[in-house]
């Protein structure tokens, strides 16, 4: 057993150093030690949290019948930036633990917009989404693409990310409410967005990673505060949708 926990903790925690001064001789004025393990204890949390991240929203608007407050554009922006993000990701080669939950927001968001389409009846494009989705996301890690324009577009995607976020933050202030937003959804990725400033500079230090992670939190933060002002306030439905 104690092999097994050996071999567990020092593959996704800890190096074989740090797991003999940490946890053999109890160094905890191991300041670096300390960073790997909260950092990587983080990731994985995170992780963890966004493969159900997403699922009460999901959930919310499956109940209700209705994607009222939920904007289109926001969610094809944010899928696409998602996706560029973890094709970066695997191309460099990164640990898992630093941008697991890309993957499972990748497949979330995707049903989300799946949703959309499917409410309002946008049949073709309801159909067409995921082959299209598959072809780009092959191409993005493919050779046909290459890290130095993967790179391009993980840059490009900040903006891309940036509009997403204020896409919906602007269709909430159109509506004067936030619809069928899942207050538990938005606080979770807010939450999971902030960890991931910490666990990027400790773990990856990769420039694009962090700035995006430093947008994204703060995108999100106003989403969450918007959540909290018009907690209650129901759409009204006499404006068009966006």
């Amino acid at each position: 057993m104690e092999a097994i926990f050996h071999t567990f903790v020092t593959s996704y925690f800890l190096s074989e150093e740090c797991y003999k001064d940490l946890l053999i001789n109890w160094n905890i004025t191991n300041i670096s030690c300390l960073k790997m393990l909260i950092s990587k204890s983080l990731g994985f949390a995170i992780v963890v949290g966004a493969a159900v991240v997403k699922f009460p929203q999901i959930i919310k608007v499956y109940r209700a019948g209705s994607v009222e407050g939920l904007s289109l554009p926001s969610l094809i922006m944010e899928l696409l930036a998602v996706v560029v993000n973890v094709a970066y990701n695997v191309v460099k080669g990164f640990p898992f633990s630093t941008w697991g939950e890309g993957a499972f927001l990748m497949i979330q968001t995707s049903i989300q917009t799946m949703q959309i389409l499917y409410y309002r009846k946008q049949r073709i494009p309801f159909y067409l989404f995921l082959p299209v989705l598959a072809a780009f996301s092959y191409f993005l890690i493919s050779d046909y693409c290459g890290l130095p324009l993967l790179s391009k577009l993980t840059w490009a995607s900040m903006p891309t990310i940036a509009a997403s976020k204020l896409t919906q933050i602007g269709t909430n202030i159109y509506h004067g409410s936030t619809g069928q937003l899942s207050m538990v959804t938005i606080v979770l990725i807010f939450g999971g967005s902030l960890g991931r400033v910490f666990t990027t500079i400790q773990e990856t230090a990769d420039p694009i990673l962090l700035t995006t992670y430093i947008v994204t939190s703060s995108l999100n933060g106003v989403l969450v505060m918007q959540i909290i002002y018009y907690f209650n306030n129901v759409i009204d439905k006499t404006k068009k949708k966006l």
